[in-house]
């Protein structure tokens, strides 16, 4: 396997306690507003979107596209072939509200949907979006393994760069799809927290709390990002992904999917446990 070193050199975030790194992090040292579902209050894509452009996309591209935007200031330009940029960025659902929009529309005596309902409701709207809005033509994939989805889009980008087809990644993970029929649908699946208190590694964890948001991180291969004088901010070393083959929604109960893909990462990366 290539021993090319991948960094990274911009984050960007969109996320109920605050839109931007800065005051996600403030937001975060402050007490929650509510129990859940957590929503990014006021949201208006404008700042950073055109209006002609963000009403043709869903809210999880939208968020999506503003949280790239952000990562790409702090990279700064990536004044590489365009063809050589990859873009991997995954969502469980995708465009969630906009097939609910189709669905109430289409109920009408007189359906007059929008010709940019289909487009907008895809789930690799997101990835297209940002690879059609900056130019970049290399491999444009979205993962949609629910929740591991984030995780596995930055994988999936780390392997475009190790293995010679990219020199740099738009990678992460965007969700918008906290609406009244999928909190039913959670609801009925006894998925949902009871107390409203998401903590997943708890003793008495019980369930999850809905959310929205996106995350993205640029990725390059560390000889790019010295070469053009990023600033680097954390090395990618390694990563596995695995399946515990076990049962649609729980765990399996040692662990064991998890365990090999712990000591495959580990591996990968060429380090030991300690």
């Amino acid at each position: 396997m290539s021993t090319r070193k991948v960094v990274v050199t911009g984050i960007g975030v969109v996320a109920a306690p605050g839109v931007g790194i800065d005051d996600l992090w403030k937001g975060l040292q402050e007490q929650p507003k509510a129990l859940g579902p957590h929503l990014v209050d006021n949201w208006d894509p404008e700042p950073w979107l055109p209006k002609r452009e963000h009403r043709r996309l869903d809210r999880f591209a939208q968020f999506a596209l503003v949280a790239t935007h952000e990562a790409l200031e702090q990279s700064g330009s990536l004044d590489i072939d365009p063809t050589r940029v990859a873009v991997s960025v995954a969502t469980g659902i995708g465009g969630l509200q906009s097939l609910e929009e189709l669905v109430h529309v289409a109920d009408q005596d007189e359906p007059r949907a929008s010709p940019f309902l289909i487009p907008m409701m895809m789930a690799n709207a997101a990835a297209a979006g940002i690879s059609i809005k900056y130019g970049f033509g290399g491999q444009v994939s979205t993962p949609s393994v629910a929740c591991a989805a984030g995780t596995q889009a930055v994988l999936d980008g780390l392997r475009q760069i190790q293995w010679g087809y990219a020199d740099a990644a738009v990678v992460g993970g965007t969700e918008a799809a906290a609406t009244a029929a999928a909190h039913e649908g959670f609801r009925a699946a006894r998925a949902l927290s009871p107390s409203g208190i998401a903590r997943p590694f708890d003793i008495d964890r019980d369930g999850f709390v809905m959310g929205e948001g996106a995350a993205i991180l640029i990725l390059e291969a560390e000889e790019v990002a010295v070469g053009r004088g990023a600033a680097i901010l954390a090395e990618l070393k390694g990563g596995a992904s695995t399946a515990d083959a076990y049962h649609i929604t729980a765990p399996h109960p040692e662990g064991e999917g998890a365990e090999r893909a712990v000591r495959l990462a580990l591996s990968d990366a060429g380090l030991a446990p300690g």
